[in-house]
């Protein structure tokens, strides 16, 4: 694991909320099929879901590239950039 740097707080507020709206709707999917609903609108509430899920995730890679460009953080081949939310510190973790 790599320290990269840190963020300010409006960068941690900004990707936090698209990461537990991603995290949000992670959980709502997997949470369908406990309602006593059709399974027609079980598919209608999915594709609405899964809809919100791809305009987070597109504003989520948006949000790291904006980053990535700002503070010129590098990268490696099988790796993830990752941030400690409590220090507001970006490392880059090596995937295994």
């Amino acid at each position: 694991m790599i320290k990269l740097g840190n963020i300010n707080e409006d960068e941690k507020r900004e990707i936090l909320i698209i990461y537990e709206r991603i995290m949000g709707l992670n959980e709502l999917s997997l949470t369908l099929d406990t309602f006593k609903i059709t399974d027609y609108e079980k598919k209608g509430f999915q594709n609405k879901i899964d809809i919100e899920k791809e305009k987070a995730n597109s504003k989520y890679n948006i949000w790291w590239s904006e980053k990535i460009d700002k503070y010129k953080w590098e990268s490696c081949k099988n790796s993830n950039w990752t941030i400690d939310f409590i220090t507001n510190e970006v490392f880059l973790i090596e995937k295994q």
